[in-house]
């Protein structure tokens, strides 16, 4: 009985709604099969409802008061109407109670729709589908999206007599350009079609008024040629905006998912009728060019996401775009994907722009044949790396050697022309030089690499600089065995892209670590260790070593620039550090390259001027980087080693010298003997590089001479005390005993405190020495006793210092109390008078 009473109670809210019906009919609002007093065709600027027919029985069911209400709302012009009407419509559908009704008293009481309810009102919301899928809100595109899932889902089968008339508007929605409303349309057709095979039927089954309807919109030329053509004129051309980007993306989405399934070696015709029409529609669309060509870029992305679409669809492809295609369509969309798409400027639509330009000649080999890459790719690409990218070369850069690797070989080596364009300001140098295609792309993206050189684009110039070691070692290890001549068009490369740009680039500063410099040594390091690129190799480094030696002035017979000499250590040190990555990385050895090309012809340059000037500073520092890490191989005898230990004038070569050739040590401490403060800074550079140790034996009866003479005071007194520190470690324990015995006198005599005498006693007095060999121990008790007795010594006269002037401070005081003592008295007795008289 309670079941019997729901039910009654049930329909006779049912009935009160469709009584209520015709009251709403009279007003405007009426259901079923007319409904042009609310004006929806002026509205969605289709027919009116009234001239349109129905071949269905759907008008047996009325549309009930609550959603006719609701539909009317959802033409209001005020953005918070329309929103508020889409929440109450799916109220009303699930059975809600809302607030839609505005406190009407006619309003039903709330219960869930039916499916038959529900399909009686799908011409209404399809006309009103076709308007709120363009609106300039967001959140009206994404709420529509939502009650489209609730009514078109809700309606069940009903919904296959008003699908035709839906699909259009719904598939557009679907790639709406933006993704959380294309998400939510998209999220709704899947709900309703649940699996691809149902998704595909449907579309197949509105195939005609999809692309019908796609071809019309695209069509609409301008804002104004709109059939709704309210708001502002930037909120109509919004509109049109999204009216054209979706029905292109729309395009591409049904050639990718509607024929899922279909077999059209079984001629299926459905199928076959739904793919010429498709191919009718891009045809009418001119194969999307002119939105390729769009000055909006979000018609630009549209279309370059639609292209994907098609020539990724499989079996769709190969007859809408392969070998069976027209041959005009085939050649106009292989153009606009890897040619005219190159042209784009803005850095969003870059990710979109080289998805389709790297897969379409993967999907398509032969699409060569079509398109001339050297007349009509390589000019835009080159104008594009000249650019720097357009701002976003860290976009554009990954895929530049990816590309690079899908040209035909010969469209990269054959020599550019003039013809080819590309960075206005390398074309006349590549067109004398004879210079490759891919040596002018190296060239334009050095251009861009130097419009980069910002902090704010570091890592735009650091993504450029990563596409040119690319394209370089592609073109000379890969690309150079497709040239008429391998070794000329190496060498091309090397010469436009290294010895032109980046090594003078790169040799300009000194800053270790720069990021062009390093990148530049990796791919010299690359060149230098591999067999096949020995010959591009040697004029590399014929080339560069002579320009290394030209920066630091190493030609012009006078002394060299400390400032140039700096900037070819740096790059020396870069070569190193490159060739050890290489070296752990690969394994390769490749044989010390930097010393052989690099370091012998600088070191020897280098000697020449500490030859002719043993005072050239700079020319020192080149010898003795150079000798620091090659030893003595990188000098050409070791008659000049020796010639320049008895000449040089700087501790830090001596002492690299010496380090790399110890057997001319004795005659280093012959020439150094006398010359204190030079020899300590010699031991103190063995000690830095490492040459300080018991293997080489540094130790030497001369240096024990030297060191004794100095604790003696038998040297010149500059740089005594820095001798006896630095070469404390070396001497013989009986010197150790003598110069601690020197010492010891010295500091008794009051002398210590001369040409730092005392730090050095102070030095060899702590810690104290192993063992007792020769009587050191002796003669450091000896020495730490005369350190404390200078120190008590010193400390007594400070206290008597402070005794002094304390007494005197002291003197001074009593004398100022006394005088204020006096002033006091005579105050008190003249009180004391005052007090008698009182």
């Amino acid at each position: 009985a309670r079941r019997e009473g729901g039910l009654m109670g049930k329909d006779k809210a049912k009935k009160a709604g469709q009584a209520s019906a015709a009251g709403a009919r009279a007003s405007g609002f009426g259901g079923g099969g007319s409904f042009g007093g609310i004006g929806f065709g002026g509205y969605s600027g289709a027919q009116s409802l009234s001239s349109q027919t129905y071949d269905d029985a759907a008008g047996a069911v009325e549309v009930d008061d609550d959603l006719a209400r609701v539909m009317a709302r959802l033409v209001k012009h005020n953005t918070a109407t329309r929103l508020k009407a889409l929440a109450d419509l799916v109220d009303v559908c699930e059975g809600r109670a809302c607030g839609g009704g505005g406190g009407d008293a006619s309003a039903s009481a709330p219960y869930a729709r039916s499916p038959e309810e529900l399909a009686a009102a799908l011409p209404q919301w399809t006309l009103a589908y076709r308007r709120l899928h363009l609106d300039n809100s967001l959140a009206v595109r994404v709420a529509s999206a939502k009650a489209m899932a609730v009514v078109a889902g809700g309606a069940g089968k009903g919904l296959g007599k008003h699908l035709r008339r839906l699909a259009p508007s719904w598939w557009f929605a679907a790639h709406d350009p933006d993704e959380t409303a294309a998400r939510e349309a998209l999220g709704a057709f899947e709900s309703v079609f649940p699996t691809d095979a149902k998704r595909a039927n449907a579309l197949l089954f509105a195939h005609a008024e999809i692309l019908d309807q796609a071809s019309e919109n695209l069509l609409v030329g301008s804002p104004d040629a709109m059939p709704h053509r309210e708001g502002t004129a930037d909120e109509r051309a919004e509109r049109h905006e999204r009216l054209l980007a979706s029905t292109v993306r729309a395009i591409g989405g049904f050639a990718k998912r509607a024929f899922v399934g279909a077999d059209f070696d079984a001629e299926e015709q459905k199928a076959t009728a739904a793919l010429e029409k498709l191919g009718a529609a891009i045809d009418a669309a001119g194969c999307l060019s002119p939105f390729v060509r769009s000055p909006a870029a979000a018609l630009r992305r549209a279309a370059y996401a639609a292209l994907m679409d098609v020539i990724s669809s499989g079996a769709v492809a190969d007859r809408l775009i392969g070998a069976e295609a027209p041959g005009d369509r085939r050649k106009k969309i292989a153009r606009l994907c890897v040619a005219t798409a190159l042209e784009e400027t803005d850095g969003s639509n870059f990710s979109a722009l080289w998805e389709l330009v790297v897969t379409y000649p993967q999907a398509h080999a032969g699409c060569w044949d079509d398109v001339d890459a050297g007349a009509e790719v390589i000019p835009a690409l080159k104008s594009h790396l000249a650019s720097g990218c357009h701002g976003d070369a860290t976009a554009s850069s990954p895929s530049i050697l990816p590309f690079l690797s899908l040209l035909p070989p010969r469209a990269l080596t054959d020599v550019s022309n003039a013809a080819a364009g590309g960075s206005e300001s390398n074309t006349s140098e590549s067109n004398t030089s004879n210079a490759s295609a891919l040596a002018d792309m190296l060239a334009a993206a050095w251009e861009g690499w130097k419009l980069c050189c910002t902090p704010s684009r570091a890592d735009d110039a650091a993504a450029l600089l990563r596409c040119q070691r690319e394209g370089l070692l592609y073109g000379l290890i890969v690309l150079a065995d497709a040239a008429a001549d391998p070794s000329a068009f190496r060498v091309g490369l090397v010469r436009a892209s290294v010895l032109d740009r980046w090594a003078p680039g790169c040799m300009a500063t000194a800053t270790h670590g720069d990021v062009e410099r390093m990148a530049l040594c990796e791919v010299l390091a690359t060149i230098s260790c591999k067999p096949e690129l020995d010959a591009v190799a040697g004029t590399t480094w014929a080339s560069l070593a002579p320009r290394a030696i030209d920066l630091c002035g190493g030609k012009t017979g006078g002394t060299m620039d400390a400032a140039g000499a700096a900037r070819v250590v740096a790059f020396h040190r870069c070569l190193l550090h490159a060739a050890e990555r290489r070296r752990s990385v690969t394994g390769e050895d490749g044989g010390d390259w930097v010393r052989e090309r690099f370091a012998k012809p600088i070191a020897s340059a280098a000697l020449e001027c500490v030859a002719a000037n043993p005072g050239d500073d700079a020319a020192a520092d080149i010898v003795a980087a150079m000798v620091r890490s090659h030893g003595a191989g990188c000098l050409p005898t070791a008659g000049a080693m020796r010639g320049l230990v008895d000449t040089c004038e700087s501790p830090a070569l001596l002492a690299a010298v010496v380090s790399a050739a110890p057997e001319l040590w004795d005659d280093a401490l012959s020439s150094l003997s006398s010359k204190a403060g030079t020899l300590a800074d010699v031991l103190s550079g063995l000690s830095l590089t490492g040459g300080v140790d018991d293997e080489k034996r540094w130790g030497r009866v001369r240096l024990d001479e030297a060191v004794i003479g100095a604790a003696g005071g038998g040297v010149d007194g500059s740089g005594v005390g820095a001798l006896l520190i630095a070469a404390a470690p070396l001497v013989s324990s009986g010197a150790a005993v003598e110069v601690m015995t020197r010492l010891a006198a010295t500091v008794r005599r009051g002398d210590a405190a001369a040409a730092g005498t005392r730090d050095a006693a102070w030095a060899w007095a702590w810690p104290p020495p192993d063992g007792d060999r020769a009587g050191a121990r002796e003669a450091w008790e000896d020495l730490f006793e005369a350190l404390f007795l200078e120190h008590l010594t010193s400390c007594e006269s400070r206290e008597d210092e402070i005794d002094a002037s304390g007494y005197a401070s002291s003197s001074d005081g009593e004398e100022s109390i006394e005088n204020d003592g006096s002033s006091s008295v005579g105050d008190d007795d003249d009180d004391d008078d005052d007090d008698d008289d009182d």
